[in-house]
C-alpha cells in the first residue's frame, strides 16, 4: 500500500508539472499505465506487473477507508469561511482536506492538504487540539479550526488538476442540509453543491 501511495503522488506530480510543460511534450496517461511503467523499471516490482490491476483496485478500496484531515479557515471576524471547488464530478464545494499519508500526523496532513489546495501555509496557525470531527459515510473527517485569515489573501492551488476555485463564503449563506434552500436563494447555488460542508454547518 505504501508503494501505491508513493506512485500515486508521483503520478499527480507528473500530470501537474511534466505534462503541462510545453517543452517536454509529454502525454497524459492513466494511473494504471503510469504505475505499469514504474513497476516495469524497478526489479523488485517487475514480477508484480501481471497483478497490477488487482493491486490498484486494492489500493483504491484502501483509500476509500482512510480518514481525511483539513481545515475550516475563517476570516478575521469569523463571518466567512474559505472553501475550495473540485474539478470533476459535480464540481462541489468543500473544505480544503485530503487523505492522510503513512507516517504523517493528522495535523500535518491538514497543513499539507491546505497548502496543496490553496497555497496557504497554516503551520503557525494550527492547534492540534482545536478541531471538529464528523463521520461521513463511515469515514472520519477531521477539520482543524483556523481563524484570523485576511479575505484579501491571494490563494493559489499548488496542484493543477484538482482544485478549480478557492473562494470565501458568508457562513450565514451556507445551507445546513442539502435540502436547505438558503444557498440557492442567496447565491443561486444548490445545497447539493455543499454536501461535504453541511455536516459542519449544523
Amino acid at each position: 500500500m505504501r508503494i501505491c501511495s508513493k506512485i500515486e503522488k508521483a503520478y499527480w506530480f507528473y500530470l501537474d508539472f511534466y505534462c503541462t510543460d510545453p517543452y517536454l511534450k509529454l502525454r497524459k496517461c492513466s494511473m494504471g499505465e503510469f504505475a505499469t511503467h514504474i513497476f516495469q523499471h524497478l526489479s523488485y516490482l517487475e514480477k508484480h506487473v501481471p497483478q497490477i490491476n488487482a493491486l490498484l483496485q486494492q489500493w483504491e478500496w484502501h483509500k476509500q477507508n482512510l480518514p481525511t484531515f483539513g481545515a475550516i479557515i475563517l476570516d478575521e471576524v469569523k463571518t466567512k469561511v474559505l472553501l475550495v471547488q473540485n474539478y470533476g464530478g459535480n464540481n462541489n464545494w468543500g473544505f480544503p482536506k485530503g487523505k492522510i499519508d503513512y507516517d504523517e500526523e493528522p495535523h500535518e496532513c491538514a497543513i499539507r492538504e491546505v497548502w496543496e489546495e490553496t497555497g496557504f501555509d497554516i503551520t503557525n496557525m494550527i492547534d492540534p487540539n482545536d478541531y471538529i470531527e464528523s463521520t461521513i459515510k463511515g469515514k472520519i473527517v477531521r477539520l482543524y479550526v483556523i481563524w484570523g485569515v485576511r479575505t484579501s489573501t491571494l490563494f493559489q492551488p499548488r496542484t493543477q488538476q484538482e482544485i478549480m476555485n478557492v473562494d470565501w463564503f458568508a457562513i450565514e449563506d451556507l445551507p445546513v442540509s442539502i435540502c436547505d434552500w438558503t444557498s440557492f436563494l442567496k447565491m443561486g447555488i444548490s445545497g447539493y453543491k455543499f454536501s461535504m460542508v453541511t455536516p459542519f454547518v449544523e
